[in-house]
């Protein structure tokens, strides 16, 4: 019995593969109701980093390019690394990717700018949905399952359908 309560709480702390929570946070926010009117041409990820976090930021990147996807409703995907106060900087931008472990400080400044820029906010930290993320991917049972701030989404004009809302973890 403790060995089967051991693995159940092995698996619910397992982080879920950067590669596939990109993947699926990418596909979740094609079902956004105003995707196709939140832009057009490349659609561009800023991953963000705090001073001392370039490397953090260039391995994210990395990861990012090796991905399948290269491209997301017929709009080519770019990941570009940026510092987090340039973030206001003129890159027209479709959205900010938060790497595991972004410094909680920072991480609430480029959420408010990302917020307030209107961007998909996307992070591979759980925690940073509800600190104002729109979107991650946490572990349920040993399984991906969508997270979603639901009060993020509504600032910034994404509408989620009930096909996510049906499977997703929220907060509000």
């Amino acid at each position: 019995m403790r060995g089967v309560a051991l693995l159940v709480v092995l698996l619910a702390a397992e982080e879920v593969p950067p590669k596939l929570a990109l993947m699926v946070m990418l596909k979740v926010a094609t079902y956004d109701a105003h995707f196709a009117e939140r832009g057009s041409g490349d659609f561009v990820v800023l991953v963000p980093y705090a001073k001392g976090g370039e490397d953090k930021a260039a391995e994210l990147v990395g990861v990012a390019k090796g991905l399948e996807l290269k491209s997301i409703n017929e709009r080519p995907l770019k990941f570009v690394a940026v510092a987090s106060g340039e973030l206001g900087g003129g890159t027209r931008a479709s959205a900010v990717l938060l790497h595991a472990g972004f410094p909680e400080d920072v991480a609430r400044e480029v959420l408010g700018a990302a917020t307030k820029a209107r961007l998909y906010s996307l992070a591979l930290d759980e925690a940073l949905v509800k600190q104002g993320a729109m979107l991650s991917v946490g572990s349920n049972a040993g399984r991906p399952q969508v997270v979603l701030n639901v009060t993020t989404a509504r600032v910034i004009g994404a509408e989620m359908g009930p096909s996510v809302l049906k499977v997703a973890k929220t907060y509000h």
